[in-house]
């Protein structure tokens, strides 16, 4: 079962800042790595660069193990040099004040497409550097545009991008956005890697996997619906979070499926769960996503 996680199970660090302090945001971390997961996701803007901070502080002893994978893109960050434990400290207590600052910046399909903008080399030249000292690496896994399409990009920038990876400075491109502006992405032969929101209800990627198996999936976003629902007579939620990713894997065996928690313990339970119904039919695992959310 651990080779099922590390291969197709990545966690996602968008509010791993909103932990109280380092040895917490560490922990569920190192809960993560324990479980079997060595895929990572974070990008600048999560927490103006507090979550790469973290993420960095993590991997340096085990950088070789794990793949990293962050984003440029999407607006200039200013680093902030507060201490991690510090900054920490102040958003806990100001927790619901910014609490991840890139929770909601994944677009809806029916917020159309994105507004067009320039991404020049020294804009990504500048990011990736950042990023580099954030992680406390020398090279990126994976490396996204983050809510942009390659139409934006300028022709320096994207040569840039192809020489970071002739390079080995990053093994994979990809791209990051809503499933709506991947689908119109006109050059995906640029990109290794696609990563969008995805969920037990959307089918829309279905024939899009088939259509481009050259391609590394990532789904995100898969257990965003399960707060809303109540806990009904035949599972607990932990239970149908187990249903949901088990579900999602079936849905996009070659790829991957990211999830986040700011808990351990759920994160367990979400993984012990997994285990469980990964022998059932992706039938019947549909049959009990409807039944739940019905």
């Amino acid at each position: 079962m651990s080779d099922l996680i590390n291969q197709h199970f990545g966690f996602g660090c968008v509010a791993l800042a909103s932990q109280k302090d380092l040895r917490s945001a560490l922990t569920i971390l190192d809960k993560a790595y324990i479980s079997g997961i060595r895929y990572f996701d974070t990008a600048p803007v999560y927490s103006k660069g507090y979550s790469e901070r973290i993420l960095g502080t993590f991997i340096k002893n085990k950088r070789s193990e794990v793949i990293v994978t962050t984003k440029f893109g999407l607006s200039e960050i200013k680093p902030s040099r507060l201490p991690l434990n510090l900054m920490l400290w102040l958003k806990y207590k100001l927790k619901g004040v910014n609490h991840a600052s890139a929770g909601s910046l994944d677009l809806k399909p029916e917020q159309h497409d994105l507004l067009p903008r320039i991404i020049e080399r020294k804009e990504i030249e500048k990011s990736f550097k950042q990023s580099l000292e954030n992680l406390q690496t020398d090279y990126i896994d994976c490396f996204l545009l983050h809510e942009g399409l390659s139409e934006f990009l300028t022709e320096d920038a994207l040569a840039f991008l192809i020489s970071l990876k002739e390079d080995g400075r990053i093994a994979k491109l990809g791209l990051a956005t809503n499933f709506h502006n991947t689908a119109r992405e006109k050059n995906l032969n640029i990109w290794d890697v696609i990563q969008y929101e995805n969920s037990p209800h959307d089918t829309r990627s279905d024939d899009f996997v088939l259509q481009h198996p050259d391609k590394t999936h990532i789904y995100h976003s898969v257990l965003k619906g399960l707060s809303q629902i109540n806990t009904n007579d035949k599972f607990t939620k932990p239970e149908l979070a187990g249903i949901i990713l088990s579900h999602e894997h079936r849905k996009n065996p070659s790829g991957k499926i990211l999830f986040s928690t700011t808990s351990p313990i759920h994160l367990e339970e979400n993984l012990k769960q997994l285990t469980r119904f990964e022998t059932w039919s992706k039938v019947d695992l549909k049959q009990e996503i409807d039944y739940a959310f019905s």
